[in-house]
Parts: structure tokens; sequence; C-alpha cells
């Protein structure tokens, strides 16, 4: 298997107000393979979701590398760095984010429109993801009629559209009760193995974590592999 992402010494800190760095991350050397599975788990304010919109190219490390297929993130300029997440990253944020004046199927159909991809071939992608996580009976229902479980599988859909090779997912069932969330988490792990994309999630969950095919764990600034 090749490598599609890897961290080089990655840190990344904030200041403090006392003219001192508050270390989130420290030292992070990892690499994330082509078409696995990864969880993250660790405690709140551990540095999670930092760790993940680092990898995202959503923040910049205080130092260090986020490498993909080789390539620096950070040697990209805005616009590279904007249209390399169109292209290559799907992001799955535990808020649902969407757009409520529109239907399932017109939110999972944006990020494909706003690459320019043919509506005609973007809808048929769409539709078949929405159908493959059990809402072909939801497709023209705006989010508000939507229960939480189903507004996370449209997030979910959207996120796939474009078949990215990188998924990242911030507490993906977090907001939803145990059978839900099983059911969200299963379907996620499960058409990312079937398209050979690259899933890194965090959560608190160790049931979901177990899912993955690696289990990682961010404690004290630093990436471990957790134990089974």
């Amino acid at each position: 298997m090749t490598e599609l992402l890897s961290l080089r010494g990655l840190c990344k800190s904030y200041p403090d107000g006392h003219k001192k760095a508050l270390e989130i991350l420290t030292d992070l050397n990892q690499g994330f393979l082509t078409g696995q599975s990864y969880s993250v788990v660790g405690r709140s304010g551990s540095g999670k979701s930092t760790l993940l919109h680092l990898l995202g190219g959503l923040d910049h490390p205080t130092s260090g590398q986020v490498l993909f297929e080789g390539k620096e993130l950070l040697s990209f300029s805005p616009d590279q760095l904007a249209s390399w997440r169109s292209r290559n990253l799907g992001f799955v944020f535990q808020a649902h984010h969407l757009l409520p004046d529109f239907s399932a199927l017109e939110n999972a159909l944006i990020p494909a429109l706003l690459l320019g991809h043919s509506q005609k071939d973007s809808k048929v992608m769409a539709e078949a993801l929405l159908v493959r996580l059990g809402l072909e009976e939801r497709l023209h229902h705006r989010p508000a009629t939507l229960s939480g479980g189903e507004q996370q599988r449209v997030a979910i859909a959207r996120a796939l559209v474009n078949q990215p090779q990188l998924v990242l997912a911030d507490e993906p069932t977090g907001n939803l009760d145990p059978q839900t969330g099983k059911m969200v988490s299963d379907l996620l792990a499960e058409i990312c193995a079937a398209e050979k994309m690259t899933l890194i999630l965090v959560t608190h969950s160790p049931e979901l974590a177990g899912q993955m095919d690696h289990r990682l764990r961010l404690e004290l600034g630093t990436l471990s592999v957790a134990e089974a």
C-alpha cells in the first residue's frame, strides 16, 4: 500500500497571553495509507480537532510538515490549497452544516457543482450515494424535515460526492443516539473502504474507534498506537 498522507515533526502551539506558547501538538510523525481507515481518540481538549484541521489544510502548523502524496501543503498558494481541498478532501463535521433551503439531494450536489462538474452526472452520483445511505425516500426533503441521523447521512454523501482520496470526520456520530450512530459510522466506513478512500476520524467512542483498521491515541500532544 502507498502512503497518501504523512506528518513529519508536526507541531502546533498558540500564544497563552503571557508571552508563552501553549503546546497542543508536539513532533507528530505518522503515515496514513491509501484506502485504510484510522481513528484518533483522546480526551476533550487534547487537540483532535486541531489535528484534523491541519490534515485538511484548514490551519497551519507552527512547524513541521503535512505531506499529501509527497507534496507539502504549506507550499500551496491559497488558491491552490482551496483547489486541492475541493478535489481531494471530504470533511464530515459533527454539526451537519446543511443549507436549510435546499433539499437533501441539492445539499449533496453542492461540492460537485462548485467544481464545475456536469450537473447531470453529479446528480446521478449524489442520488446513488443517498440511496446507498438509505435515503431514497428522502431525496427531496429539506433538512428541517429530516432526523439527526438522516441529516448526518446527507452530510456524508456531500463529503463523498467528489470521490475524494481523503475523508476527515470530526466526531461524526457525536450528536446521535448509539443505534443511529453505529448505522451512520458503519455506512461511512463501508463506503470509504469500497471506494479505497483514506478515512481519518476523531471520536470519543471506543466502539467507533474499534471499527477502524488502525487506532491512534492523542495524549499530551503526541500520537501513539491505541490499545485494542
